[in-house]
């Protein structure tokens, strides 16, 4: 189990809760995992600290492989492991906190600018909860829309950094 639980009193997304996170930290290491994971297991968190641990990598991401987006857009997945050294100055930048589905993003991005050598993990038998599970046919529909519509007002704004290639 973890250490420390963070409950928030109101949402403050996806960016807001991990720079929460952040900044309560103790640790050299940061592992940043969806909470809807099914399957996850020791093996793989030791899969995805071992190379960061070992300094083979400064961010590790983690994919899904038995799941057809995550399999090809490995950039865009939840599942990573950074140094805190690289991520604590952007605790106090709005954009990270304000961040919402484009977190992943900004951290490619700062990979990219800090030239952070950035591997990616393969994780077999780990899957996400599809958002129609968990929040019904309608409102997962809003969600994606709103997803594709941040990911492409994103692209068009700045490229992003996804393993070495800027696309």
């Amino acid at each position: 189990g973890a250490d420390t639980i963070i409950e928030l009193e109101k949402n403050i997304g996806k960016g807001g809760a991990v720079i929460e996170g952040i900044k309560r930290a103790t640790k050299d290491i940061l592992l940043f995992l969806d909470a809807d994971l099914v399957n996850l297991n020791a093996e793989h968190l030791q899969q995805m600290l071992a190379p960061v641990a070992k300094n083979e990598a400064d961010m590790a991401i983690g994919f899904l492989t038995d799941m057809k987006t995550q399999n090809t857009f490995h950039f865009f997945s939840g599942q990573r492991v950074i140094k805190r050294v690289v991520v604590q100055d952007v605790i106090d930048d709005r954009k990270f906190s304000k961040s919402r589905f484009q977190f992943e993003i900004l951290l490619n991005r700062l990979a990219r600018d800090l030239k952070l050598k950035t591997i990616f993990i393969p994780l077999s038998n780990l899957y996400h909860l599809k958002k129609n599970e968990k929040y019904g046919k309608r409102k997962a529909l809003s969600m994606h829309l709103k997803f594709l519509t941040d990911i492409t007002v994103r692209t068009h704004k700045k490229q992003f950094f996804a393993g070495g290639l800027a696309f």
